[in-house]
């Protein structure tokens, strides 16, 4: 790479990096699902830093709901079972035409079965946060999320958590909130365990951020 090559790479750097900040610099409007649960936001001083990180005191995971939440009629949780290939391809499916994708729609994720049965089976797993949603007439699976248990230090503290991944709601029932109920159904299910935080990734800022972090993918 010539001199010129770095200096025009280094540039188109900086750009995105101040565009980045400018984004998370912006006012932020309400969320309709977040400001109703006990996360710290930017205008609390519970915000978090890393240096002084420590969890939500929060009087409702004295009271766990046992059973889980309502569903839409016509639909039912179950849990996956991800040592069923029968399953596995359904949640495949589900993923590869519903997951993350860029705001054009040309891009989306789509992680193979093996990746995921490695991703859903860490050493500790359970399999009852790996949470799906079917519709109980035909089966097809139309809603998912999963909850891994995990260890993450800040500073000299360690804090038990669970690592949240892979949200995924069926496109034709995006408007039916199935998200915000399906992230409650696997906070419930976390807090019978006597876990109380977690971490998880967004492609939008949601409160609240602790690190931001840029990554690349390869089409395939």
């Amino acid at each position: 790479m010539s001199d010129a090559q770095r200096i025009l790479q280094t540039q188109q750097e900086a750009m995105v990096e101040r565009q980045i900040n400018e984004l998370l610099r912006r006012e932020k409007g309400p969320h309709a699902f977040w400001d109703t649960q006990p996360v710290p936001h930017r205008e609390s001083e519970l915000a978090p830093s890393i240096s002084g990180m420590r969890p939500l005191e929060n009087a409702q995971t004295k009271v766990i709901r046992r059973d889980p939440l309502p569903l839409p009629p016509g639909f039912e949780w179950f849990t996956v079972d991800v040592d069923n290939q029968s399953e596995m391809q359904k949640l495949f499916d589900l993923l590869s035409e519903h997951y993350v994708e860029d705001t054009e729609g040309m891009f989306r994720f789509r992680y193979s079965i093996p990746f995921l049965r490695w991703a859903l089976k860490p050493p500790g797993y359970l399999r009852a946060w790996h949470v799906g949603v079917r519709v109980i007439s035909t089966g097809k699976y139309v809603g998912f999320i999963s909850g891994v248990p995990s260890t993450v230090r800040t500073d000299a503290q360690e804090h038990r958590m669970a690592e949240i991944n892979f949200l995924c709601v069926h496109k034709a029932l995006r408007a039916k909130r199935l998200a915000p109920v399906l992230i409650s159904e696997i906070t419930r299910r976390v807090n019978l365990e006597g876990i109380f935080q977690a971490v998880y990734t967004a492609g939008v800022e949601i409160p609240t951020p602790i690190c931001q972090a840029r990554y690349f993918h390869r089409p395939a």
